[in-house]
């Protein structure tokens, strides 16, 4: 499995995984092949998230909404304490104590899949809550975006 493992403090640490559990204290990532596997300890991590391809592309936003033709789902609105924000799906009914498993609302994301530790997150909101603040932020951005275009604000 591909994984971006981030730290809190902004480390990064790229490669493959094949130990990562969430109740353990650390895992191992492969960076490259001419190296030994790295032990990540998972104390101080905001999020270990599971990516299709290393490289991504560092140009694309993820969109930040639910899409509207998707069946009956719990939303949830995740604001790390670094200030990033996701629209997600849980993947499991309970969001655990130590984290839990979130799927990206965007189909074109590079992201599969994060579990996402409890720590680095600021806020968590669900359902009505969550849509309303994936609309806010998504109004935002686009009005942000639009004073950058056409140099007013």
């Amino acid at each position: 499995m591909l994984v971006v493992a981030r730290y809190v403090d902004g480390r990064v640490v790229k490669g493959q995984t094949t130990d990562f559990h969430p109740e353990l204290e650390s895992f191992h990532i492969q960076g490259s092949s001419e190296v030994p596997p790295e032990r990540v300890p998972v104390d101080g991590l905001k999020a270990v998230f599971f990516v299709r391809s290393l490289g991504g592309n560092p140009e694309r936003q993820d969109h930040r909404e639910f899409p509207s033709d998707v069946g009956v789902r719990r939303k949830l609105w995740l604001e790390f304490r670094d200030g990033e924000k996701m629209a997600a799906w849980p993947v499991s009914a309970s969001l655990g104590r130590r984290g839990f498993y979130v799927l990206p609302t965007d189909r074109e994301s590079n992201l599969e899949k994060a579990y996402v530790f409890r720590k680095a997150v600021k806020a968590v909101l669900e359902g009505k809550e969550a849509e309303y603040a994936s609309a806010s932020d998504v109004r935002k951005r686009r009005a942000d975006t639009l004073t950058r275009i056409v140099g007013v604000g």
